[in-house]
């Protein structure tokens, strides 16, 4: 059985576009998933050189919980001379709305929509969920500890897995991202947390 297993980036004549490339699955069909084929995309972000960067590059570092996750416009991709029809995919883009339960760093409003990349798209007739590498979606009830960015539109980036600590139910903080940018903070306490950041900008 044949899916459309990567949605790879890339740049053809100056323009960003998204490749479907086929995947052979090798999964029995009593495994086969029985919602959406999920599709991997190459990260659109360029993750900080470090913590300390991660943190003075943002406007605000905040705990907060997600009440929504809804559908955002998706990054449209034009047509690219000599790909065929059909090969190029716009990339799906999720809106993730966010009560602020703490600063922790800076200033925002109470409420904040993130920006995220990812979410349901039509790939060649076939319904799928497009998700960033390393960065899962989002579900309403999680908490998380970010590192935010204000964009033009006023929704805020989070610099992809690299700016996001899950917050578990002992307020223990868990890096999301593989890179291990954010693992100096994994297992930190609330109060350790402050303390690192504190001592990362000094």
């Amino acid at each position: 059985m044949r899916r459309w297993g990567l949605l790879a980036i890339v740049i053809v004549g100056g323009s960003l576009a998204a490749m479907l490339l086929p995947r052979t699955a090798t999964s029995t069909p009593s495994a086969e998933p029985t919602g959406p084929p999920v599709v991997t995309v190459s990260p659109l972000w360029i993750a900080p050189p470090s913590l300390k960067a991660l943190i003075t590059k943002s406007d605000a570092v905040v705990e907060a919980h997600v009440t929504a996750v809804r559908p955002g416009e998706p990054i449209v991709q034009p047509p690219v001379k000599g790909v065929p029809d059909g090969a190029i995919a716009d990339i799906p883009t999720s809106r993730v709305d966010v009560t602020v339960d703490k600063v922790v760093r800076g200033d925002v409003p109470d409420t904040v929509t993130l920006f995220q990349t990812g979410g349901q798209t039509t790939i060649r007739g076939t319904q799928s969920t497009v998700v960033a590498e390393g960065d899962p979606a989002f579900s309403a009830g999680e908490r998380y500890v970010l590192f935010l960015q204000r964009r033009p539109d006023g929704t805020y980036l989070y610099y992809g897995p690299n700016g996001r600590l899950g917050v578990d139910d002992a307020n223990l903080m868990h890096a999301v991202d593989g890179t291990g940018l954010l693992a100096p903070l994994d297992g930190l306490s609330r109060s350790d947390l402050e303390t690192k950041l504190q001592e990362e900008t000094k």
